[in-house]
């Protein structure tokens, strides 16, 4: 009884001394002299100087989270480089994710609300120097969970599209970096982290022509990190999203890419192979009707192809194709190729 009720007096006294610095904190954000340089001159470095010394797992994460909410927008802006450098700082436990989330979060903001703030931004290089932060924090800290730093990226990936950064060069750094970052965490299961992930994956398809995203090498990268079910589910929601937006394809080699991207719903697991050579293959109704349904999903995507100047020869290349790859899937999912096509003006 003794340890617990010291432990429990302890945690209390810890809470009451968070309120009363919160409170603190937010006093001096409200009072009329504390203008931005003296803020980044004086307040801000004796804030993260006491972060970093406390070194309390409970109190660091708690007083940053203050000091993002009760300070102007503005302020973070000119600052957040050196809120940045204390976040490699903080004790290994520390959920550190959540806090560069909100950091993020009120610089996004200021995007939107401050017609001046692209320009503002690109001054200040707050998105380089925010896409390296990520990466100095995930390798200082090997324990940050694969949620967490997929909302990182995520954080990221909005803050390009905010200030109009979707060049497919930068798309492809966030998501391959995002790669890296979460490859000793493999498989992806947490349902959180793999809603997360496809969200990540199928908003480029969204905002970007088609053409970018298909010249993105790290998407079939992410997509490995998930197991066969996760990896299923986000294939088959890009044909959805192409075919939604009425995308096109106009090339084989645009063709091939795409095919690639979903690869895992074009060929059969290694495990039905084996089962399927060596006779034991047992297939039950609910598996059957799935797969029928994943099939007539793929099905849709020869209806994306279209020949630049509507060159025949060209789309029959590009029908060609599609039947060589999906026949190659196996003789249970050959039923996503289109018919074998024929040259143009064949009787």
């Amino acid at each position: 009884v003794g340890p617990a009720s010291g432990r429990t007096r302890r945690e209390g006294e810890r809470q009451e001394l968070r309120d009363l610095v919160g409170k603190n904190l937010l006093a001096i954000a409200q009072l009329d002299g504390v203008d931005l340089d003296l803020y980044r001159e004086r307040v801000l470095p004796r804030i993260l100087e006491q972060v970093v010394n406390c070194k309390d797992e409970l109190a660091q994460p708690y007083l940053l989270d203050v000091l993002i909410q009760v300070f102007p927008d503005e302020y973070h802006l000119a600052t957040f480089t050196e809120v940045f450098a204390t976040l490699t700082m903080l004790r290994p436990s520390v959920r550190v994710g959540s806090i560069l989330n909100a950091l993020l979060g009120r610089l996004l903001t200021y995007a939107e609300e401050t017609p001046k703030a692209k320009v503002e931004f690109e001054a200040a290089n707050v998105f380089p120097k925010s896409f390296e932060c990520c990466r100095a924090v995930i390798e200082a800290h090997d324990d940050v969970p694969a949620k967490e730093i997929i909302g990182m990226y995520a954080a990221l990936m909005a803050f390009a599209k905010k200030l109009q950064i979707t060049d497919a060069g930068t798309l492809d750094d966030i998501l391959l970096a995002l790669a890296e970052s979460l490859e000793s965490k493999v498989p992806i299961v947490d349902a959180d982290a793999v809603k997360q992930l496809t969200v990540l994956l199928t908003d480029p398809l969204e905002t970007c022509d088609v053409s970018k995203v298909l010249t993105l090498n790290s998407f079939p990268k992410v997509m490995e990190l998930l197991e066969h079910t996760s990896k299923r589910e986000i294939a088959l929601g890009i044909v959805q999203t192409l075919v939604k937006n009425r995308s096109t394809l106009t090339s084989t080699a645009q063709v091939n890419v795409l095919y690639k991207f979903i690869d895992c719903v074009i060929r059969a697991p290694e495990e039905e192979n084996a089962a399927i050579a060596s006779g034991s293959f047992i297939e039950d109704k609910q598996t059957a009707a799935r797969l029928a349904e994943e099939q007539t999903i793929v099905a849709r995507v020869v209806h994306l192809f279209k020949a630049p100047g509507d060159d025949y020869e060209i789309q029959l290349q590009m029908l060609n194709q599609a039947y060589d790859i999906l026949m190659a899937g196996g003789a249970r999912r050959g039923g996503g190729a289109p018919p074998p096509p024929e040259p143009f003006g064949s009787p």
